[in-house]
């Protein structure tokens, strides 16, 4: 009896030691997880300096309808007289100072036919033109084949004397100096320029009239491009 109460209470001990440990186990705080540990970010390459802003596309030029004819006379004169009968336009053309274009002033009319790059209706007296014509007819004055409207004379019309000329093959640039003040102003050239002399024979003191863009830069001395040179005619 006595070994049966020994043995009962060993169980008893070792069940009581037991459930202590499953209650320590469940009481017992959870470990917390290792924080989980990402990869610290590279550091960022510094910014790129920000590339200039794209030119805006370019704009096209409005088509240029300036009036040729090939193997036609031209004359270029200020209009000094025009009337007009049955839609049929006669104009008197007076030739500036230093151009020399067959004529000092020129009658001619126009014909159904007649091209131009403006309206006849809107001319007036001080008009500077640009004009093709043809063959005279039966005495009347010669038939308006094509004309253009120019930039006033005094804007595109320079006559001056040649101070120096610098040229490499077809592109160069007369320095002149302007018969009417004094001014200096140079001219750029290149293989669309038409010379009506001998470039080559050109030299200080040669008086030439230069038709040009009409357009002269602010710079000092001012600079154009010239489209004609020809030799100064006095009026």
């Amino acid at each position: 009896m006595k070994r049966m109460s020994v043995i009962l209470l060993a169980c008893l001990l070792l069940m009581t030691i037991i459930g202590c440990n499953q209650q320590n186990k469940q009481t017992a705080p959870p470990v917390p997880a290792p924080p989980e540990i990402s990869p610290a970010p590279l550091p960022s390459t510094p910014e790129s300096l920000s590339e200039p802003e794209p030119l805006p596309p370019q704009t096209s030029l409005p088509q240029d309808d300036h009036l040729t004819v090939m193997d036609a006379p031209l004359y270029r004169g200020v209009v000094t007289a025009i009337s007009e009968e049955k839609g049929v336009y006669e104009l008197r053309l007076e030739q500036v100072e230093g151009a020399d274009f067959g004529y000092p002033s020129f009658m001619m009319h126009t014909s159904e036919a007649t091209r131009s790059s403006f309206s006849f209706a809107e001319l007036v007296p001080g008009n500077y033109l640009e004009v093709y014509y043809g063959e005279r007819n039966d005495g009347l004055p010669p038939v308006i084949i094509a004309a253009n409207k120019l930039p006033p004379a005094v804007d595109c019309v320079f006559n001056g004397e040649l101070t120096a000329l610098e040229h490499q093959g077809s592109q160069g640039r007369l320095e002149m100096t302007a018969l009417s003040n004094g001014e200096e102003i140079h001219f750029n050239f290149d293989d669309s320029t038409q010379f009506y002399m001998d470039m080559e024979s050109l030299k200080s003191g040669d008086k030439l009239n230069i038709y040009h863009r009409g357009t002269l830069t602010k710079s000092i001395p001012p600079q154009g491009f010239a489209l004609e040179v020809r030799p100064y005619t006095a009026p």
